[in-house]
């Protein structure tokens, strides 16, 4: 019963930085974030396979969802390794001070993530 809007902005610079730019809103649903801002930059590395970098987030709760009213804060670092020509594997750490789904100050979070295009 809700709606929102993203934008995803993404280019290497001289071949090597990846700056990016991510935002997000939506009003009502189920969304954790009603607002969301992200940024960051990558650094191609390894023949310019892969690809290093660190971004940070600020968001806004959703306040439907119960999430409380303090706006999250987060800062990743991650590492995406290219596997073969298809297949990229991405391993990360990220800091979350003031979750919106917990009732934690802060939180770490490790992940990992594959992506396989065809």
């Amino acid at each position: 019963s809700g709606w929102g809007v993203n934008f995803s902005f993404s280019r290497f610079v001289d071949g090597t930085w990846a700056p990016f730019l991510r935002g997000g809103w939506s009003d009502d649903g189920d969304s954790l974030l009603q607002k969301s801002l992200s940024a960051g930059l990558g650094y191609r590395l390894r023949d310019d396979r892969d690809l290093i970098g660190f971004g940070f987030n600020w968001g806004e709760p959703n306040e439907n969802q119960g999430a409380g009213t303090d706006s999250q804060y987060a800062s990743e670092l991650f590492y995406r390794y290219q596997v073969g020509k298809r297949l990229q594997l991405t391993a990360d750490l990220q800091y979350i001070k003031d979750p919106a789904a917990s009732t934690e100050r802060s939180i770490w979070v490790t992940g990992l993530r594959g992506r396989l295009a065809f």
